[in-house]
């Protein structure tokens, strides 16, 4: 009897003060995500779950992929326990018996620095020369994006005793990372690397080149999303200016969103690169748009914002739709590339795995938009979440889990995303589109079958603005038809 009291003195203990929110997820959201990844939860969100689930389960060994498909290297295994720490933090409210195991984990890589208690222990000088070393802003962005979300993930680990620690380390590099934002004006950032402590002998000299594209968006989403976690005004200020401020000379742009954009909506650079861009930031969209704190709220020069109410974030999307092919590929232009889906029915048969692009940002938009005129892009999405589902038996694939973690972070239960029946929306029930640079020529979509099995060209003009063009590929006047569901011509 004594046992027995002790073992439930002790479920009692770990219950108590089991994990009732993060840094960036308040008590009742929180509580809505654990619920939705149960098993009797939210379908889609327990399908991307038990993908985080498997990969948090796996040791590093196991795994064996030093980068993801888009280049992101995980310095010392970052990813890795940031993936343990969220998927820790969802299992306690679960009563998942292994959760506090992996949220010990990572707090051990992060803080145990003892190399017996911890041989994984995550060093800041190590990290930083590691980036260094590589000197790509994509390294920097992906370690930061990473740190944030273990730290966010661990705010209220051990009720919250370790917070001055972990927000110590997140700083330090987010500090780095706004000095490479502050100093790139003009081009380049060299970081001077010196070989003594009076910093007199200059050793090494390590360029940073986060330019005006998908690679500076990528640094100020981890930026900004560590802003969030430490609560930094100073950070999400800077980051703020940047998407919806900065100009660029002799142009009428104000902000990388806008210079981002093309006057169609289309991101400039390509459907791959708009989901590569909204991979980085849609973490620090979700944190933006949950701050609740009035005094950090109040000094905001932008106060309470949600950007995936933002109209280019918007046209990012709700333009795109229309270059939605029948295999559920995107028509290429610009710097990409086609990827082909394994349908049903036997379509493109040679590669399953692709269906991993397309959808990025797409999921979190939903859970997060507030833009009560957003109902026709809502019916879009919901068709490309059935459409998917209609041809796999699956949700969309998405290869990694640092691809599945934003979804996750985003949930939200005012959104509710269950497959359905695919229903053709309403724009595409008229013939043809045209924008400043596509045409989409086909007869009005009476049902699912016409989406499949219509003839369908969609024609690249690329009418724009000089100073938008990014990865160009002279893609003028190219074209692709597709038929009965397969691609004929990509010229």
């Amino acid at each position: 009897m004594k046992l027995l009291l002790s073992v439930l003195f002790v479920v009692m203990i770990i219950y108590i003060s089991a994990l009732s929110e993060t840094a960036t997820i308040g008590d009742t959201e929180f509580s809505e995500l654990q619920a939705a990844c149960r098993d009797d939860g939210d379908e889609m969100i327990n399908h991307y779950y038990q993908q985080c689930l498997f990969s948090a389960n796996l040791s590093r060994e196991d795994l064996e992929i030093p980068e993801d498909e888009m280049g992101n290297r995980d310095y010392h295994g970052i990813g890795f326990y940031a993936n343990k720490a969220m998927v820790g933090a969802i299992g306690e409210g679960q009563q998942d018996w292994q959760s506090d195991a992996k949220l010990s984990e990572s707090y051990n890589f992060i803080l145990e620095s003892d190399p017996i208690l911890s041989p994984s222990y995550l060093s800041m000088s190590a990290l930083k020369d590691s980036i260094l070393a590589d000197g790509s802003v994509f390294s920097l962005s992906y370690a930061l994006s990473s740190l944030s979300l273990l730290v966010d993930m661990l705010w209220y680990y051990e009720n919250g005793d370790y917070r001055e620690e972990l927000a110590a380390k997140l700083d330090s590099i987010a500090y780095f990372a706004k000095e490479i934002v502050d100093n790139t004006e003009f081009g380049a950032y060299d970081y001077y690397v010196y070989g003594d402590p009076d910093e007199t002998e200059i050793i090494d000299i390590v360029r940073f080149s986060p330019g005006y594209d998908n690679r500076r968006l990528l640094l100020l989403g981890a930026l900004g999303y560590a802003g969030c976690v430490l609560e930094n005004r100073e950070y999400i200020n800077r980051v703020d200016w940047e998407l919806l401020e900065r100009g660029m000379t002799d142009t009428d742009i104000v902000g990388l969103l806008d210079h981002l954009t093309q006057d169609s909506g289309i991101y400039a650079e390509g459907l791959a690169y708009r989901s590569f861009s909204l991979q980085g930031l849609t973490n620090y969209f979700t944190a933006r748009n949950r701050l609740n704190n009035l005094e950090i709220l109040e000094n905001l020069d932008h106060g309470v914002f949600n950007y995936y109410n933002e109209v280019h974030i918007r046209k990012m999307f709700e333009e795109s739709f229309f270059l939605l092919c029948p295999d559920l590929t995107f028509t290429t232009f610009e710097d990409c590339r086609k990827l082909n889906i394994k349908r049903s029915d036997g379509l493109n048969p040679q590669n399953i795995k692709n269906n991993n692009y397309f959808p990025f940002g797409m999921f979190e938009y939903y859970y997060q938009q507030t833009d009560q005129t957003a109902t026709e892009l809502l019916s879009h999405i919901e068709f490309y979440l059935n459409e998917s589902y209609s041809n796999h038996d699956s949700y969309p694939t998405l290869l990694f889990s640092s691809y599945i973690r934003p979804l996750l972070y985003s949930y939200s239960a005012n959104g509710n995303l269950l497959h359905e029946d695919p229903v053709i929306p309403a724009r595409f029930q008229e013939p043809n589109y045209s924008n400043e640079e596509f045409t989409v020529l086909r007869d009005g979509l009476e049902d699912v079958t016409d989406f499949r099995e219509n003839l369908a060209i969609w024609v690249n003009h690329e009418n724009y603005e000089s100073y938008k063009i990014l990865h160009e590929h002279g893609d003028q006047t190219s074209f692709t038809m597709y038929y009965k569901g397969r691609n004929l011509t990509l010229s």
